[in-house]
């Protein structure tokens, strides 16, 4: 084992070494043996000369070697900075802790001055915050966009679109020309922002329940057909995306027939989209 290992060494020192390396090796031996031949012949001075000459190429060869290992380590090193300037140079988004849950609220229409009471709502929220390694510029979250997915207990694909963001403006409110898709879709995360996302609300005496979205508001109830839930035990993909950003969780939530929405759970997941039918 000990020999193997010597001539593996050996092997990887002339690898090392290069050309340069190995010539300047090569030319010690030979200037070596021409020296004890020398001496030999009992020519001491032309003897030394050599031997002298042997050692100069022989550590020649040696720095050549290191050289090259210490390059490549060099190289190895810097590599290995960006790759960790990567890993601690960008956002992290992650759901705030207790960040997932549910309130009520009220839902009003708005009659010239007066604000008219509809109903009271039950509605259910997460909130995200950029909470990044490093707090640079590169940390910054921007033009993050939330995908929503819906899934029934059977894990088939109730409705998906946009997801709002609770902190923009009311479309509605919107000034002329911008719309809904172009304006509220794409938030960004400061460095420790925290941003409430709006997944779902019901009817407390009503058994079905609707995801939310900016889309919801061109309907007076919030009753949109595309986004009825009519599952009582509903899945949430939501997938943020971003630059810098690439991130997704499963949610998991109650749907009663009657009475507040119950959340239940949720966990990371991977950004994939699942196979729906």
């Amino acid at each position: 084992m000990q020999i193997r290992n010597f001539f593996s060494g050996f092997a990887e020192f002339i690898l090392d070494a290069g050309w340069w390396g190995i010539s300047s090796e090569a030319a010690a031996i030979v200037a070596y043996i021409f020296a004890i031949y020398e001496h030999g012949k009992e020519k001491p001075v032309t003897g030394w000369v050599f031997v002298v000459l042997s050692v100069i190429l022989f550590w020649l060869g040696s720095f050549s070697a290191w050289s090259h290992k210490n390059n490549a380590e060099k190289v190895l090193q810097n590599r290995v900075e960006q790759l960790e300037k990567q890993v601690t140079d960008v956002p992290s988004l992650r759901v705030v802790q207790h960040g997932f849950y549910t309130d009520i609220r009220p839902l009003v229409e708005q009659v010239g001055p007066v604000f008219r009471p509809l109903a009271q709502l039950s509605c259910l929220h997460v909130k995200f915050k950029n909470d990044p390694q490093r707090a640079i510029d590169s940390s910054i979250a921007r033009n993050v966009l939330a995908e929503l997915e819906f899934f029934d207990e059977s894990g088939h694909l109730l409705c998906a679109f946009l997801g709002r963001w609770g902190d923009t403006p009311q479309p509605p409110h919107l000034p002329q020309g911008q719309s809904p898709a172009q304006t509220l879709a794409m938030v960004d995360f400061g460095i420790g922002q925290e941003r409430e996302l709006d997944m779902a609300f019901k009817y407390q005496d009503e058994s079905e329940c609707f995801g939310m979205s900016n889309e919801t508001y061109s309907y007076r109830d919030w009753r949109h057909p595309k986004q009825r839930l009519v599952s009582e035990d509903v899945k949430v993909r939501i997938r943020l995306r971003g630059i810098g950003v690439d991130s997704a969780w499963d949610f998991w939530f109650h749907n009663p027939k009657s009475g507040s929405l119950q959340r239940i759970k949720y966990q990371p997941a991977s950004p994939r989209r699942e196979h729906t039918v």
